[in-house]
């Protein structure tokens, strides 16, 4: 049984002088237990609209996203947001911060503080779980939201565009950690990003979107076995799939 269903899917939205504009049309596709999906596309497409649906933030005009055969009309506790911005609060220790999902949620405190303590290990932040946020780099301050969002243990991670914001050597330091926490935490994850590279390592499958009104242009399935290292990015396989990815987009809509 698949985890996330998503059928003919469209949402739109009215604008102020009562004209409607279709972010999504027709997106049908479905998410496999444990599997890393990454979408691509240009800014625009409705690639974060997309994601909001799957996590319930956004309702569709028409047709439904799914989890577990349970259509998603609301937020829920299995599925973990993680955004471009941190969102981390300042005045707040790394491990507070990631304690605050628990306080939110009203689970028990000392079970969940064990379990963020165990999680700030496994991404190496342990010696800073009392530390500021302002006294962290961007991509420890990354690996603090995923600690945080991951506290209380939901089954699937949405990430949109959570490295868009580091450098290029950061940004594939959190590309080559993210697919280590999540094969060790065993995470279905659907990532959204804007780099046919980030994608194409990161994914099971990758699944390109049209230019706006977003629809899907192919879903490639990535064959590499993992876990993978940067190296990867160096094999002709890799860099057909990119160029078959960036086929689909002509100088206008650069997205790499």
């Amino acid at each position: 049984m698949s985890l996330l269903d998503v059928r003919n899917l469209y949402v739109r939205y009215a604008m102020r002088r009562g004209e409607a504009v279709s972010a999504l049309e027709d997106i049908n596709f479905v998410v496999e237990p444990g599997e890393f999906l990454t979408i691509v596309g240009p800014s625009g497409c409705g690639k974060s609209t997309l994601l909001k649906v799957l996590g319930g933030l956004v309702t569709p005009t028409s047709g439904e996203a799914s989890f577990k055969r349970t259509r998603v009309n609301r937020p829920r506790r299995e599925m973990g947001f993680v955004f471009q911005s941190t969102v981390l609060l300042p005045w707040r220790t790394v491990l507070e911060n990631a304690l605050l999902p628990v306080e939110v949620l009203n689970l028990d405190r000392k079970t969940y503080t064990e379990r963020a303590k165990d999680l700030l290990a496994l991404v190496g932040l342990s010696d800073f779980s009392n530390r500021y946020p302002g006294e962290l780099s961007g991509g420890m301050q990354q690996r603090a939201a995923i600690v945080r969002t991951l506290v209380p243990d939901p089954e699937v991670l949405l990430m949109d565009e959570p490295f868009g914001a580091l450098d290029a050597m950061s940004r594939e330091t959190m590309n080559v950690e993210t697919m280590r926490i999540c094969l060790e935490t065993k995470k279905t994850v659907v990532f959204v990003t804007h780099s046919i590279p980030e994608a194409v390592f990161l994914g099971d499958r990758v699944m390109v979107m049209t230019p706006r009104p977003g629809k899907i242009a192919e879903v490639l399935s990535i064959r590499f076995a993992r876990p993978r290292d940067l190296d990867v990015m160096g094999n002709s396989v890799f860099a057909s799939a990119v160029t078959r990815i960036r086929s689909h987009f002509n100088v206008k809509h650069t997205i790499d």
